[in-house]
């Protein structure tokens, strides 16, 4: 083997390194931009599920108050003429007085 022989050798393989170096030096980062968006894309989801499970907790809650409140309406009512047929019966029993 000569030197130059050596030479070209050390040469090669120098390019070689440099050029495995770059091509981590690129890579690797993309691999762990690739984790990371992973995972946040992994956290999104599950924020998502939780989110629509609280809405629908919520329109549930909404949905059972506006019945309750229908429902209390309704009693309301009820009670509003059971008072006006008491207010009757009490006037058609009870003469008003009348100052002669």
């Amino acid at each position: 083997m000569t030197l130059e022989n050596l030479q070209f050798i050390i040469s090669l393989l120098t390019l070689l390194s440099f050029i495995f170096v770059a091509y981590r030096t690129f890579h690797d980062p993309d691999i762990k931009a690739d984790k990371s968006i992973s995972l946040l894309k992994d956290q999104i989801q599950y924020e998502r599920k939780i989110t629509d499970k609280a809405f629908e907790t919520q329109q549930n809650c909404l949905h059972s108050l506006e019945k309750e409140i229908s429902e209390q309406k309704e009693a309301i009512q009820v009670l509003n003429d059971t008072v006006i047929k008491l207010s009757t019966i009490i006037e058609e029993r009870i003469p008003k007085k009348t100052n002669l």
